[in-house]
């Protein structure tokens, strides 16, 4: 007699996790839900809706909420479900060149307390040890241990090795060979808090990108590109599927796209996109134009900044126009490549290029269809975000953080 062989399919616990997830997803988004509407939104059974909810009130993650009103015919009240606020709390650390920000959550992502201090030169030992003592002066506080954080997320302006948790390099103003290289930022967070717990170390563009994919309409995209664009350099993230991938877009301003240009990038290099859109070359672009006979009003020392130019364009100017369709047609380019390696459903932009710039969105939008028409069958939707810029990396910290948790937390059996 032979032995039948079964298909590989899916255990039992797998299953287990998957719906533990999914319910803790649809509590995560709302403020409380009841037993049948978590049934209908998973296709389950009201009781194996039950059996997750008492396993994860055991667990202390999940609590019972206030009833809900009656029904017309006198019903019943049912008994709503909610995510628990003080299960764990964790922290968003904000580092840069002259201040360090650490800022304390809830469960439920909302802020509970925060601190200030300056580091304005400040040796990267001192850093270290001030952010320290304002994580510490939170948790004391608030009158937690550390076992209660469910993690310590660090955002900041800079190159990073997000998996190793090393600082390669900071960025921005003032911060030039400031603390030096390759700092290995996590572990000597860790050891000044003596935390035992993860610290994630990421730079501000790709928690604001986390962020915003974490929020409607973009939680449901299967991808997202995000593209930060500012006058200081251009920043990227991408999320596929809830996760962010690495080493793809987020040196998206390093991308050579002139060989002939002779501007010098931060990075010490020639001919990369975000040199092309630093003040002083638009500038130059647009003497250039002047002295060639088109037609503005502007005077380029006046151009102290992309948005000037843009708010020029949109007034109509010649000059500011040609150069703006010159940075639309840079743009459109990009986005072409990214659509082809990466098939992208939805690209966000933030920041400088979010707001009033209406010429420069409508010429990007225009020539991306000019140059992707019939290449692609479902073009990627570009959107413009105008939230906040530093409230989104800090909830893009921290969200990142509590997901990681809930991650690991769902493999338990």
């Amino acid at each position: 007699m032979t032995e039948k062989k079964t298909g590989a399919g899916a255990r039992p616990q797998d299953m287990r996790q998957k719906n533990r997830r999914m319910l803790l997803q649809l509590l995560i988004q709302a403020e409380d839900r009841t037993v049948n509407e978590l049934a209908a939104q998973m296709n389950l059974s009201r009781t194996a809706v039950q059996n997750i909810l008492m396993d994860l009130m055991e667990k202390g993650i999940v609590r019972a909420g206030e009833k809900r009103a009656s029904t017309l015919a006198g019903g019943k009240r049912a008994v709503s479900y909610a995510i628990c606020p003080d299960y764990r709390y964790g922290i968003s650390l904000s580092l840069g060149a002259e201040y360090a920000v650490a800022e304390l959550y809830d469960f439920c992502l909302s802020r509970v307390d925060y601190r200030i201090a300056g580091v304005l030169g400040s040796p990267y030992e001192q850093v270290i040890r001030q952010a320290a003592m304002l994580i510490r002066q939170l948790v004391e506080q608030a009158g937690l241990k550390k076992e209660k954080l469910f993690g310590i997320s660090v955002a900041i302006s800079g190159t990073v090795d997000s998996e190793k948790g090393i600082l390669l390099d900071l960025t921005g103003s003032n911060a030039s060979g400031k603390w030096g290289k390759n700092l290995p930022l996590a572990r000597d967070l860790r050891a000044a808090l003596g935390f035992s717990g993860p610290v994630y170390v990421d730079n501000l563009c790709s928690f604001s990108g986390y962020a915003c994919s974490c929020r409607e309409p973009f939680v449901r995209s299967r991808s997202i590109l995000y593209i930060l664009a500012h006058n200081r350099g251009i920043g990227a993230a991408f999320v596929r599927d809830g996760k962010m991938s690495r080493g793809l877009m987020g040196e998206i301003g390093h991308t050579t796209v002139d060989f002939a240009c002779t501007d010098r990038c931060r990075c010490g290099r020639t001919g990369c996109f975000e040199a092309m859109l630093y003040p002083s070359a638009i500038r130059q672009r647009v003497q250039r134009a002047l002295e060639s006979g088109t037609p503005s009003s502007l005077h380029p020392e006046n151009l102290s900044s992309i948005d000037d130019l843009f708010r020029q364009a949109d007034r109509g100017d010649a000059a500011a126009r040609q150069e703006t369709d010159r940075i639309a047609g840079l743009f459109a380019s990009l986005l072409c490549n990214a659509q082809i390696m990466m098939d992208p459903q939805d690209i966000l932009f933030h920041d400088a290029y979010g707001y009033s710039c209406e010429y420069f969105h409508r010429r990007m939008e225009e020539i991306c269809r000019e140059k992707t028409d019939g290449s692609f069958f479902a073009p990627p939707r570009i959107h413009f975000i105008q939230e906040d810029f530093t409230e989104s990396v800090r909830y893009g910290a921290v969200s990142y953080s509590r997901d990681a948790y809930l991650h690991h937390f769902v493999q338990e059996e």
